[in-house]
């Protein structure tokens, strides 16, 4: 994020982006997001049961998830709404990174953003095995 934000400030318009996302998806980087994606997505079921079981026995746990969705930063949503984000927007980066790259005119930029993309997916299917292990598990 640092590195963009650099980017940002040397140009108003960032055009080569591909090095940063390689840094973010792929090799150390790409392992540790893997793994903590995976952690995260695999037990989100089981966090939105004990959630759900938690409220119902606790009246004061349930006001305080209450207190805390109500604030600005929620934007509205309930916690059972904004534990399955990650796993949404897991889904969404190889799509998105797939239409930068069609978008990118210099190649070897075009070549990064596509290996990101292809990072994004093994990441994504890892995440979607441990999802259907802990699935199995439960």
């Amino acid at each position: 994020m640092e590195s963009m934000k650099r980017l940002r400030e040397e140009n108003l318009m960032v055009s080569e982006i591909g090095s940063t996302l390689l840094a973010r998806f792929d090799g150390s980087e790409g392992s540790w997001f893997q793994k903590i994606s995976s952690r995260f997505c695999s037990r989100q079921s089981f966090a939105l049961e004990q959630l759900k079981a938690k409220q119902k026995k606790e009246t004061r746990f349930n006001q305080f998830i209450q207190e805390a969705e109500s604030k600005p930063r929620c934007r509205r949503l309930q916690l059972k709404d904004i534990i399955p984000i990650e796993m949404q927007r897991l889904t969404k980066y190889p799509l998105l990174l797939h239409s930068i790259a069609k978008c990118t005119e210099e190649a070897e930029e075009r070549q990064k953003v596509e290996k990101a993309a292809e990072c994004c997916r093994q990441i994504l299917n890892h995440v979607n095995q441990e999802v259907r292990v802990m699935e199995n598990l439960l």
